[in-house]
């Protein structure tokens, strides 16, 4: 068991408790509240968090974190654009020190995709920043892994001066290809004989059954228009990624975004040409849900608090930039059941700070991560 005391909760799911314990068994969030009715044992770990701010973990919710940065679908751009079989999972580099920084800035899960120069890179993969070892076998198990499959990653992302014909040839090459795993799976289900299967178009079932959101990584309103009326086309459940160079929309734009979209991740949002945070602003401003990410490399991953605190310097609500690391980024990528808030049969993926963590001076005490402390600060 873990018991955290007397903490500042920011559950994100409910409102804030002062001088509020979380008791933690096996993991899993098992109670949150005042003055909870437990006496420690001896074998318990326990956690004086008086005067501390405790937290949800951290999500980053599009990343590139413990992958090489010529991208697993950046390998096969020349020979093959459309690479929907491919699996960032198996690309993860575990031992990269980012994971170490993703915990001292009190991120606990990441979404790790393929980079964007394919037009179909590959299946995202959500996974926890820390190993946490077996007790009884001392070695790392798959428990880090929140998910092999979170999401498909698509790019309409121009990469050329050519834009327009750019775009337009990727979202048909797109297209034609999704069209061409439909007829598969029409043909598979009506097949009298021995079917052939196609490992590739196989990769594409998930989404087609709204079980797994579509990545969209855009950059443009353009590029942000054509994902949306693809996801429309095939009733895709979509996240669009990136939109670096959307200021403001228009209305219509935003309507369209609300009725076809599941959730927005905005990010980088700090590089030298991107737009900022205007368009999380007006977001907030229509009570639209977002997330904010680092897009990891292209910006540190240990800066995703500083950006949800940029964010507010800009205009946008604290409590939404707290949302934006947390709920809605586990909203993103479907895991709302398993992480993002603290909430009773959750896991058990929180961090707590000596302040409020938006504040680039804070420090981060604790990251737990499986219920069991990942990154404690040095004393």
């Amino acid at each position: 068991m873990l018991l955290i005391k007397n903490g500042h909760i920011v559950p994100m799911s409910a409102h804030y408790i002062e001088g509020g314990d979380i008791l933690i068994d096996n993991g899993i969030i098992v109670d949150v509240g005042q003055n909870i009715d437990y006496a420690p044992k001896r074998t318990d770990d326990v956690i004086d968090a008086s005067d501390c701010f405790v937290f949800p973990g951290f999500i980053d919710a599009h990343s590139q974190v413990g992958i090489a940065l010529d991208g697993i679908g950046d390998l096969f751009m020349l020979s093959n654009p459309i690479t929907p079989n491919l699996s960032v999972i198996n690309s993860i580099k575990y031992d990269d020190p980012v994971f170490y920084e993703c915990l001292r800035a009190g991120i606990t899960s990441v979404v790790v995709a393929p980079f964007e120069r394919n037009i179909v890179g590959g299946k995202c993969a959500l996974i926890k920043t820390a190993q946490i070892p077996s007790v009884f076998s001392g070695k790392a198990d798959t428990s880090h892994i929140v998910s092999e499959f979170c999401a498909m990653k698509f790019s309409l992302a121009a990469d050329t001066q050519n834009h327009e014909s750019n775009l337009a040839l990727r979202a048909t090459m797109l297209k034609n290809d999704i069209q061409a795993a439909k007829s598969y799976f029409r043909e598979r289900k009506t097949a009298n004989t021995a079917f052939f299967e196609s490992p590739t178009l196989e990769s594409y079932e998930p989404i087609l059954n709204r079980e797994i959101p579509a990545y969209f990584y855009v950059k443009t309103a353009e590029e942000l228009k054509m994902a949306l009326r693809i996801s429309k086309q095939f009733n895709f459940t979509s996240t669009i990624v990136g939109c670096n160079d959307c200021e403001r929309v228009d209305e219509a734009l935003l309507i369209e975004i609300r009725e076809y979209s599941n959730s927005i991740v905005l990010g980088p949002c700090i590089t030298r040409t991107s737009k900022g945070f205007e368009f999380a602003k007006q977001l907030s401003e229509n009570k639209m849900p977002f997330a904010l990410s680092t897009a990891y490399p292209r910006t540190n991953i240990q800066y995703l608090p500083m950006i949800a605190g940029l964010s507010v310097r800009d205009g946008v609500p604290i409590e939404k930039a707290f949302a934006a690391i947390t709920i809605n980024a586990a909203i993103a990528c479907r895991a709302f059941d398993k992480i993002g808030s603290i909430e009773v049969g959750k896991q058990a993926d929180i961090a707590i700070f000596d302040a409020n963590p938006l504040e680039v001076f804070t420090k981060t005490l604790y990251t737990i991560v499986n219920g069991r402390i990942a990154y404690k600060i040095e004393e």
